[in-house]
């Protein structure tokens, strides 16, 4: 009768858990207008709140969520990077799926995502505080696998909170922002995890701090990238204090 009494008991939650949204790795189809995109996303709750991580396919892979809400059969995201889309969804206890909306700007796309598995949640590392000599603007320029070459201006700083931050513009392509997920300085290594265009940039700061050489590494494929100090213009000499 005991073992009864647990066997029901262990069906009895397994049956609650399913009518419910729970921590796991979740699958689904989205259906844009030129092609399908397999999109998932895993979310986990720690003693700090929920986190999580999406990927699309065709497109980036492990980027964080943002605004993670999780009550009873409604569960809603952003994915932290800017004008990134978000998704609010219901979970339907008769499909055991979750049917929501993929929603971004001027667009929102119906998607039905189904749990697979436990969640595997995959965050980019704590950035950390950069030493004075790596803090500025840098530009460099690397020539991608089709010959193209594209140049990058970089700038590096520390937030308010003392974290290391980086911003990365494509100047060859409209000046695009391409979002930074962190920055980590070891020593005079620093890596940048560009997770939003898939990449990784990992460069050394020479000892004069006047270049950072390394490389930019993006789905498998390994580009050579120097960073130098940009030329100062003609009204950044002129202001400049004489030399004694």
């Amino acid at each position: 009768m005991i073992r009864a009494g647990l066997i029901g008991l262990a069906l009895l939650l397994s049956s609650a858990a399913q009518d419910s949204v729970s921590a796991g790795h979740y699958e689904g189809t989205l259906k844009t207008p030129n092609r399908d995109v397999q999109m998932s996303f895993d979310i986990e709750k720690t003693d700090k709140g929920w986190i999580g991580t999406t990927t699309l396919n065709p497109g980036p892979s492990g980027l964080p969520l943002e605004k993670i809400t999780v009550e009873g059969t409604t569960v809603s995201w952003a994915i932290g990077v800017p004008n990134a889309p978000t998704f609010k969804g219901e979970w339907d206890k008769v499909s055991k799926t979750l049917k929501g909306n993929v929603a971004g700007p001027g667009a929102e796309l119906p998607i039905e995502f189904k749990r697979t598995g436990d969640a595997k949640v995959a965050l980019p590392q704590e950035s950390t505080p950069l030493t004075k000599p790596a803090l500025g603007k840098w530009t460099g320029s690397v020539q991608t696998p089709t010959g193209q070459t594209l140049r990058l201006e970089m700038t590096l700083s520390n937030t308010a909170e003392g974290k290391g931050s980086a911003t990365l513009v494509s100047v060859d392509q409209g000046n695009v922002p391409v979002p930074v997920s962190s920055i980590v300085q070891k020593g005079n290594t620093i890596e940048l995890d560009v997770r939003a265009v898939g990449g990784m940039f990992t460069g050394t700061l020479n000892s004069d701090a006047t270049a950072i050489d390394g490389s930019f590494t993006q789905s498998g494929v390994n580009m050579p990238i120097k960073f130098t100090r940009p030329a100062a213009s003609s009204e950044e000499k002129k202001d400049a204090p004489p030399k004694p």
